[in-house]
Order: structure tokens, then sequence, then C-alpha cells
């Protein structure tokens, strides 16, 4: 039953992931398409600046003007581009949820090596295929828990 389970979850999980893959792909498709045509509409904006300023600078000044304007903007980004934000902390909810997950692990390591000797298992940490399990577990509650949140 718990193999079961186990493969269902990983198989929604895997679905979920493909979906989520090809709406950010479509996404990303017309997020580039958009700023293609927006670089378009700026160019031409800038055309029209060029004409409107000419008869008061002359070509010259008009060109200057637009291209001197238009490298301090560039400097101002790359300024803000380069600078380190602060690092945020992590929102409350992150921290108890790794509590819990330490205490979890604590509580069942604890249960593993008491109960290893009077089973007649090995003392030591558990086998990697119980390990396994116990990882599509948490992934599977994690997917469950994380669609009713």
């Amino acid at each position: 039953m718990w193999r079961t389970l186990v493969k269902a979850g990983v198989g929604f999980a895997t679905l979920d992931v493909g979906l989520r893959i090809q709406r950010l792909k479509r996404s990303i498709a017309f997020y580039a398409v958009a700023g293609v045509l927006a670089f378009f509409a700026v160019a031409a904006l800038l055309v029209a600046l060029g004409f409107v300023l000419a008869p008061h600078l002359g070509a010259a000044g008009a060109a200057g003007a637009i291209g001197g304007t238009l490298l301090a903007l560039a400097g101002v980004f790359a300024l803000v581009a380069g600078s380190k934000p602060r690092r945020a902390s992590p929102p409350p909810v992150m921290a108890q949820v790794s509590s819990g997950l330490r205490a979890a692990r604590d509580t069942v390591s604890d249960t593993l090596s008491s109960a290893a000797p009077s089973r007649g298992l090995p003392a030591g940490p558990p086998s990697r295929a119980r390990s396994l399990n116990v990882v599509l577990l948490a992934a599977l509650a994690g997917v469950v828990l994380g669609r009713r949140l």
C-alpha cells in the first residue's frame, strides 16, 4: 500500500512540475515578445523626441541631449544593479517548520536506535531503502500539504 501511495504521489508531483514548467515556458516567450515590442516602442519615442528637439538644439544637440540622458540613466541602473541588497530574514513560518522537522528527525533517529537492538537489527543508521522511503513519504506529505495551504 505504501509503495502505491508513494508512486502515486511522485507521479502527481512529476505531472504538477511538468505543467508548471510548461506554463513558465509560455510566460517567458510572451515576456520576450513584450520586451522586443517595448524596445521598438522606446526607440520610436526617442526618434520622435529627436525630431521635436532638432529645431531648438540642432540635430547634433538633440542627439547629444538624448544620448547623454540615456547614458546617465544607464549609469544609475548599473549602480543599482551593482549594489548588494539587504539579506531578508526568513519568515517565522519557516523557522517553525525547520524546528519541527529537526524535532521529528531526532525523534525518528532516537526511536530507530533504541528499537534496533530489541528487534535484533544492527545498531547504527537505517538502511538506504528505509531512508529513501522516509524521504519519499516526506515529499508526498509536502505535496499534499502544499495543495491544502
